[in-house]
């Protein structure tokens, strides 16, 4: 038997106000409508359910085995809709956030404080990896909000620009020493490189920009790595030559940890730094939560305001 939601409500509420006056002013409905309502229910189940006494009504024992029944599951479904509708109005739950390490201590780790401490509902979970990982990881429904290091390329992801980040070519200046400054494309291709990735995802805009599209890249690369602290490790102990953002190495080139390393120039007229955009993804298919919004405009007001302060 199906029945309508409506009809068993209009019931409870009639039963409950014992008239369908009463009812109907509860309901902020006319009293046709309830009565109307009513004998729908009792034409669907086949029995009265009310004894009419005029304009009064009185429940028949059907009814009041019915009302017993229903008002405790009502209240249930009620309990159920009421926490459903909280989910997508109040800021509240779970949002798994997956990031680069390096660019979240950087542009995002100061705005989850504040965040928190806004929400008390609120929980976010935050994963560190690489690009592609992430983006699996996104479209597989592990992870909610994640920020990717070039735009995405597998279907259904959303993005929105972030940030755009500079990249720059560091050594240590015992490294520079032994094996002297680079200056030419050639000098650069002889020497020992490590990178970041196997697409070599920072490496290739820096060589790009700084010799051309067509020029060959070094076939020295010593190690190939998913870790940017651990790429500028080895820049620090003179192994090889690193591209890194520029706000990783600022610490390490004030202390002379590691030197700028720049071609000289000529070898290439730059049209702009060497860089990359970043971008904030989700599944174009998410529902609309107030936990998701609140985390996604945390994070895209922070790194635009983190961006504008470097500017």
């Amino acid at each position: 038997m199906s029945i309508r939601y409506e009809l068993l409500r209009t019931f409870v509420a009639a039963a409950e106000a014992g008239t369908f006056a009463a009812a109907a002013s509860r309901e902020h409905v006319s009293v046709s409508a309830i009565s109307q309502k009513v004998r729908a229910l009792e034409a669907q189940l086949g029995q009265p359910l009310f004894e009419r006494l005029g304009r009064r009504v009185r429940l028949l024992p059907s009814g009041t085995t019915l009302l017993e029944t229903l008002k405790p599951e009502l209240a249930r479904i009620d309990d159920a809709l009421a926490s459903l509708r909280e989910d997508f109005t109040q800021v509240r739950g779970r949002v798994c956030v997956g990031a680069p390490r390096p660019f979240w201590a950087h542009g995002l780790r100061s705005r989850l404080p504040p965040l928190l401490a806004a929400h008390d509902g609120l929980q976010v979970d935050v994963e560190f990896n690489v690009p592609s990982v992430l983006e699996r990881r996104l479209h597989e429904g592990a992870l909610d909000l994640v920020i990717l290091g070039r735009p995405a390329q597998l279907p259904g992801i959303k993005t929105v620009p972030l940030a755009r980040e500079t990249f720059v070519a560091v050594g240590a200046p015992a490294y520079v020493k032994r094996w002297g400054q680079p200056r030419t494309l050639t000098d650069f291709q002889a020497q020992r490189w490590a990178v970041f990735d196997q697409d070599m995802a920072m490496h290739l805009p820096w060589w790009r920009a700084s010799f051309g599209p067509k020029a060959a890249l070094p076939e020295r690369i010593v190690c190939r790595m998913a870790s940017l602290e651990e790429l500028l490790a080895l820049a620090e102990a003179s192994v090889a030559l690193v591209v890194l953002p520029d706000y990783l190495v600022t610490a390490a080139l004030a202390e002379r940890r590691v030197l700028l390393l720049e071609p000289a120039p000529g070898q290439h007229a730059r049209q702009r730094a060497a860089g990359n955009t970043l971008f904030l993804a989700w599944r174009e298919g998410m529902k609309e939560s107030a936990r998701l919004r609140a985390v996604r405009q945390a994070l895209s007001t922070t790194v635009k305001r983190e961006s504008a302060r470097r500017g």
